[in-house]
This record gives C-alpha cells, structure tokens and sequence, in this order.
C-alpha cells in the first residue's frame, strides 16, 4: 500500500483502499500473495507513475503475469525491462514512438501490441525494440498466448472495488475464524456470568468462612470422625 501510494502521489484513505482493492484481486486472479507483491512491485512503481500507466494496468500485468513466465519478483523485473525501453528507447524504438506515440491513449497493453508487430512486421528482432531479455519475454507473453487473457484480466481491474471486503469476509466465514469467533463469545459471556455471579460468590465465601472457623475449633475427635462420614458418603 505504501509503495503503490506514495509512488502515484497520493496517501489518502481512498487511495488506499483502492490499492488493496487491486493487490487483493491480482491475488484472487494471480498466482501470487501479499508479501510477494509487497517486495517486488515498489521496483516498478517509479517507472509506471512517471509513463502515466494506470494502477489496473500495473496490478493487471502482476495478475496475468505471475505464474505464466515467473513469480511477482520476476515479473516486476519484466515489466521495467518493458518500461525502461519506453524511457530510454534504441533507435527503432524511438523511430517506432515519433509513428505512433506513447502518450496517444494506447495505454500498456496497446503498446506492446504495436511493438511486438513492428518488429514482426519490419524483420527485426525484438530486442531492436527491447534491449533486456526480460522485457521481451514479458512482451511476448502479453502480446502472444497471453493476450485475451490480460484483457479481461484489465477489465476486471475496473471493477476490483470491494476485493478487500470480499477477502475480509471469505476469511471470516472459515471454520477456525469461527470456531475463534464463537470462543470469543464464550470468554465474553463467562465473564458477563462471572460478573453476575460476583455478589453470590462472596456471599458463599462469607459463608464458608463461618463454616471454616467453626470446623477450627472442633476437637480433633470430631473432625476425624467427619472425614470418616464424608469418606464413606462418597464411596
């Protein structure tokens, strides 16, 4: 939450939410956790703020990414193979940007689109365009098998608010989160029932009190002869 948030320029509770929204669905959709995306995605985050790539473009190559050509650190490392060819272009990638032009509202995917064609298109190989082995390994798969796949994956991004309530919830309907629910309402009660019970206790403590002095100042014949009664009673 903290490198998404503070990378795109904004800490408020909305943009929070937003970002766990997304993380939670890239891990619903993914083949990724939490902690994966907590240390790899801040490595990219610089990158994709300053190329204007929206936050569902981010979390949606992280959800169709992972478990496809690596894990979350891998595929963080992809995507700025990507992005650093867009921020430091080789020749043909600059020539490639004069045509078409990053900031036309083609978006992450539609430039990897034209990327990959153009280097199919002119015979050139991809790393014309895409210097790291990564990148192009990444651009490949987005473009290739992959896809359909991250189209509706990026649609599905539009729409991720309320992943982390639906998180919240799926957890607490486990039997173990219910099972401690329903211990944390038997401790409540005890202690309610304690409560309740407190002026009877300490009146039953009065009264064994009493009961306890008077036993003191039997004879020892006496008690001895209790413990015998009560040893018998019991058997």
């Amino acid at each position: 939450l903290s490198a998404v948030t503070k990378g795109y320029g904004d800490t408020s509770a909305a943009a929070n939410q937003k970002v766990s929204d997304l993380a939670f669905l890239t891990a619903k959709l993914g083949q990724t956790t939490f902690p994966e995306l907590a240390g790899s995605i801040g490595r990219v985050v610089p990158l994709t703020k300053q190329l204007n790539v929206s936050q569902e473009e981010l979390f949606g190559v992280m959800a169709t990414a992972t478990g496809v050509t690596g894990n979350a650190a891998e595929v963080s490392t992809q995507l700025r193979g990507v992005l650093q060819a867009l921020m430091a272009p080789t020749d043909s990638m600059a020539e490639l940007m004069k045509k078409y032009g990053y900031e036309k509202g083609k978006g992450l995917q539609g430039t990897i689109d034209i990327i990959t064609k153009a280097a199919k298109d002119s015979g050139k190989p991809l790393q014309s365009y895409i210097g790291s082995i990564e990148g192009q390994t990444l651009a490949l798969a987005l473009s290739g098998a992959q896809h359909d796949v991250f189209t509706e994956k990026l649609k599905k991004m539009q729409d991720a608010t309320g992943a982390t309530d639906e998180a919240f919830k799926r957890v607490n309907e486990t039997t173990g989160a219910k099972f401690s629910n329903s211990l944390n309402k038997a401790k409540n009660s005890l202690t309610k029932l304690g409560d309740a019970m407190a002026p009877m206790l300490e009146k039953a403590a009065d009264l064994m009190g009493k009961v306890a002095e008077k036993i003191g100042k039997m004879k020892p014949e006496t008690m001895e002869l209790i413990v015998k009664v009560g040893a018998m009673v019991t058997a």
